[in-house]
């Protein structure tokens, strides 16, 4: 008896879920703009940028360009100084690295005004200095050794920015005396 009365129940909740149900067939899908305005695709969204590569060229972009008027080389008691004359050298971000026996210093936002400059074996051990424009809005500075990269420090002064070289001089090895044979009869 409470069986039936249970199914009963059951059987007339159904039948009131049903007619208050709204119906919709498979063809005729009703979109709330509640629930579309809030849902994107995500190729629709604008994430932020995350590589290293990005987020440099838009530092670049948003920095002035600092203009390079000159290149000198000037001798020193351990090697030379390659300089590159402005008068914002505090302001140039260098990123440096050796690669064999060049060492490459590449400056963004910076323009080298005139010609690229080169000098062939300016010291015993380096066998070439170059500055050149790597584009538009960056320099490139490489000193090629001929035994290895040379040790290069940097400073900033009113003429604008030092590349103190040291070249890697390999030591020179003593040569061996050749053993006198000696013969005796």
């Amino acid at each position: 008896m409470k069986n039936l009365q249970f199914i009963n129940s059951l059987w007339l909740a159904s039948v009131v879920f049903a007619l208050l149900t709204p119906r919709v067939s498979a063809g005729e899908a009703k979109h709330s703009s509640v629930y579309n305005s809030d849902i994107h695709l995500l190729r629709e969204l604008n994430l932020p940028f995350t590589k290293a590569a990005h987020l440099l060229a838009q530092q670049s972009t948003q920095a002035e360009t600092v203009k390079v008027t000159g290149v000198k080389l000037n001798s020193t008691d351990t090697g030379f100084e390659v300089i590159l004359e402005t008068t914002e050298g505090a302001k140039l971000q260098i990123n440096t690295n050796s690669k064999g026996n060049t060492y490459i210093a590449d400056i963004p936002n910076t323009k080298l005004q005139g010609n690229a400059f080169r000098q062939a074996k300016p010291v015993e051990g380096i066998t070439e200095v170059t500055v050149t424009n790597q584009d538009d809005n960056s320099i490139r500075v490489m000193v090629l050794g001929a035994a290895g990269a040379p040790k290069i420090e940097l400073f900033d002064s009113n003429k604008g920015l030092i590349f103190a070289v040291t070249p890697l001089v390999l030591p020179v090895q003593p040569q061996q005396p050749k053993p006198h044979s000696t013969y005796s009869t």
